[in-house]
């Protein structure tokens, strides 16, 4: 019985790991890594983030985005109570909003990734 314990790599994979031992979150755990590893797609268990229902990623999608959004709105009443004379809020929206969206989907990616995880190997100790 093999008493080794697992790791789960979420960053770049150590120059010292083991099949056997490591587990990656995803395939960028390699990246700058090709040449220690020229196999790994073969010898690694690598994660994959699929989504079975789209339609719910999609709604997760934007929903992430009206949070992001919902935060330029809050910060802009921030702004307005120490600064009356701040520009108004579409202003904000339009400088922001792109920004403020994909910050949100990120977020809402990673911690996906992370819920998969924790479903797949939360009852392993890593």
């Amino acid at each position: 019985m093999n008493n080794e314990i697992k790791y789960l790599v979420l960053g770049q994979i150590p120059d010292d790991a083991k099949p056997e031992t490591h587990i990656a979150a995803g395939q960028w755990c390699f990246l700058g890594k090709e040449k220690l590893f020229p196999d790994w797609r073969n010898k690694y268990v690598i994660i994959e983030h699929s989504f079975d229902d789209s339609m719910k990623y999609r709604i997760e999608d934007l929903s992430a985005a009206g949070w992001g959004i919902r935060q330029i709105h809050k910060q802009w009443r921030v702004i307005k109570s120490i600064q009356p004379d701040t520009l108004p809020l579409n202003v904000y929206e339009l400088v922001l909003g792109r920004w403020a969206i994909i910050t949100a989907n990120v977020i809402r990616d990673c911690q996906l990734k992370l819920d998969r995880l924790i479903h797949k190997y939360g009852d392993q100790e890593l």
